[in-house]
């Protein structure tokens, strides 16, 4: 198979692939074998295509498998996170009820379903801090662990699509690196909830004390805060991934478009997982049993997929930049 970055490779196959269907054409064979060479050159003209390249360049790169183990530590990673980040929450807000409520809000917003009576925990059981001490070690272990375990499949996965060789760093600083990239996830979440709560005090000081009727304002300004601020998240997301854990150069144009449709990829994913965990379920006992868990996982996997369907859209327009003005000049 040809290197999907090779297009001039690529080219030269659908050339041979047409002069073989000129040369059968002329030599008057049958049906049977022209509906073959027919084929064969309609498909390697499709592989040159930037549509194909990006698929075939994912597939080459064994980009399914990539996404399957990386949706496997994600999973385990969400679950201890869960668990360790609301039992400091709830130490450290207490019983207030409408921050929690805010918290569970903006969680289901990314992670659609995962806290409720059919999710993997309710809210009451998370915020519980009873016992706290030896679950909360636990799970701060385990989410650490399994975190840096998905970080580290993505980065293998988007490195192997540019064709970049394994991080021959020191062990210590990728993890290191690794952990201040989840940090740092974490502190944009918690930003997240502080901007939805200072618009919301705001918009109500403004309606209580000044007397303003502000209901058309405060519905604008929640639509823009449900769809920005979770866009704008998921660029940055995708930024950190692509950059800072694997590692990566690209131009920065490529990067932060790639950014971008790693964010709306996400965003539509977020906005279809209620059908995708709906549909689950169904009649068979077993399935419907684990439908959460196995909805979670889809949906982990999905994820996984459109971050490496970018990283491969990425490499070939690096990889045509680089054609295009050389490496120093594409770098830019």
């Amino acid at each position: 198979m040809v290197n999907p970055l090779d297009l001039e490779g690529l080219r030269r196959r659908e050339v041979k692939a047409r002069r073989a269907w000129g040369h059968a054409r002329r030599e008057g064979r049958g049906r049977a074998s022209m509906f073959g060479l027919t084929l064969f050159w309609g498909l390697t003209r499709l592989d040159t295509t930037r549509g194909m390249r990006i698929l075939n360049l994912f597939l080459f790169h064994y980009g399914t498998v990539m996404a399957a183990g990386a949706a496997y530590m994600m999973f385990f990673s969400v679950s201890a996170a869960l668990v360790a980040g609301f039992s400091v929450a709830g130490l450290v807000i207490g019983g207030d009820q409408e921050l929690q409520d805010t918290i569970v809000a903006l969680t289901n917003d990314a992670l659609p379903g995962v806290i409720g009576e059919d999710g993997l925990a309710t809210q009451e059981q998370l915020f519980d801090t009873e016992g706290f001490g030896l679950t909360l070690v636990v799970s701060l272990l385990v989410a650490a662990v399994a975190s840096l375990s998905w970080i580290n499949g993505l980065r293998s996965g988007i490195r192997s699509i540019f064709d970049r060789p394994l991080m021959d760093e020191n062990v210590v600083v990728v993890k290191t690196r690794d952990l201040g990239v989840m940090l740092l996830l974490g502190t944009m979440l918690l930003a997240a909830t502080a901007t939805s709560l200072i618009s919301e005090s705001v918009l109500d000081f403004s309606e209580g004390v000044l007397g303003w009727n502000l209901n058309v304002l405060q519905g604008l300004v929640g639509t823009v805060i449900t769809l920005a601020v979770p866009l704008i998240l998921d660029v940055l997301v995708a930024v950190l991934i692509f950059r800072v854990a694997s590692r990566v150069v690209m131009p920065v144009s490529v990067l932060w478009r790639a950014a971008l449709l790693a964010a709306v990829g996400s965003s539509v994913l977020r906005h279809l997982s209620t059908f995708l965990l709906s549909g689950v379920e169904g009649g068979n006992l077993i399935v419907s049993s684990f439908a959460t868990v196995l909805g979670f996982f889809i949906y982990f996997f999905l994820l996984s997929l459109i971050y490496l369907l970018c990283a491969s859209w990425a490499a070939l327009a690096t990889d045509a930049r680089s054609r295009r003005l050389g490496p120093v000049a594409a770098a830019r």
